[in-house]
């Protein structure tokens, strides 16, 4: 395998809670996006390539303040890759139906929950998926 073949992604995500802003940097992560007084934003902004394609590859970091109720997705391209027993993916845009949805919907239940529901109710399990399923969701309480 050559070296550009070999890579990871990775979203680099600082949290400071005194300040309550978040630092961040993409490297080719499935999906990351920023759900905002019913806006969705992709934090795709900052960043750069796949780690280790590149040995003197540069990064940028992007900064952003956090509000209250503001809500924070970063997770495995293994999430919008997943495929129902029809071999259709569950898709980006299924994904962000539900972000769009997910403070109007009046449920209780977090976003964790609600992902989760939602791709096990599209695919009929999360038993053995073909990828990773990997994420981490964020909100803003105060």
């Amino acid at each position: 395998m050559s070296v550009a073949k070999k890579g990871c992604t990775c979203f680099y995500l600082e949290l400071n809670l005194q300040t309550q802003t978040i630092k961040y940097a993409d490297s080719g992560i499935g999906v990351a996006y920023l759900l905002r007084e019913g806006e969705l934003t992709e934090l795709r902004d900052e960043g750069g390539l796949i780690l280790g394609v590149m040995e003197d590859a540069t990064y940028t970091e992007g900064e952003i303040q956090l509000g209250k109720g503001d809500v924070i997705l970063v997770g495995s391209d293994g999430i919008t890759d997943i495929e129902n027993q029809d071999g259709e993916r569950y898709g980006d845009d299924r994904l962000k139906a539900l972000l769009s949805t997910y403070h109007t919907t009046g449920s209780k239940k977090g976003l964790k929950t609600q992902v989760e529901s939602s791709l096990t109710s599209f695919c009929g399990s999360l038993e053995l998926p073909k990828d990773d399923i990997t994420f981490l969701t964020l909100e803003a309480l105060k």
